[in-house]
């Protein structure tokens, strides 16, 4: 049932709908990552969770994610919410190894990601700032809809997602 409510969050997470096939590159990593971590919490049952190649192969799933688009921060941030929410209902301290991974994998992806932004604005946090402005509202729109992003959501969500998965989705929310 984890891994059927896995797959259910990354069909149902709206980045995915809404961007269509724009980062197809990244679909591969965050499965293997949620496989992964799956793997790790004993989501299947298993008993060979302390294999350290998944630690691995999450930890560089989570970085790679994060270098390949900025919707990878959201599949990394997923995966370590069910983590911690998972230690707080089962009143279980989480496992500092895992957590680690969690953490660092992204973040040091994300600074990376930054500090190149950063080195070719010639170190000038204020363009960053008007670039992420620019990005949030006024640049590709002249203002911010709901209306018009749930349209083109559902726009994107009817020719890349089979019915029975919105009617799932629907059905879910």
């Amino acid at each position: 049932t984890t891994a059927l409510l896995a797959g259910l969050i990354f069909c149902m997470f709206p980045l995915v709908g809404y961007f269509g096939d724009y980062n197809m590159w990244l679909f591969p990593f965050a499965f293997t990552a949620i496989w992964s971590y799956l793997k790790i919490i004993g989501g299947f049952n298993n008993t060979d969770t302390t294999l350290k190649i998944y630690y691995w192969l999450l930890g560089f799933c989570l970085f790679i994610g994060l270098q390949l688009g900025w919707e990878g921060g959201f599949w990394a941030f997923g995966i370590g919410l069910h983590y911690v929410f998972k230690c707080v209902v089962s009143r279980k301290w989480p496992d500092s190894f895992l957590l680690a991974i969690l953490i660092i994998s992204p973040a040091l992806s994300l600074i990376i990601n930054f500090a190149i932004v950063l080195s070719g604005h010639n170190w000038d946090v204020g363009q960053i700032i008007e670039l992420y402005k620019w990005r949030a509202g006024k640049g590709e729109m002249a203002s911010f809809s709901w209306y018009n992003w749930f349209a083109r959501f559902w726009e994107f969500a009817v020719s890349n997602f089979t019915m029975p998965t919105l009617i799932l989705s629907i059905a879910y929310l």
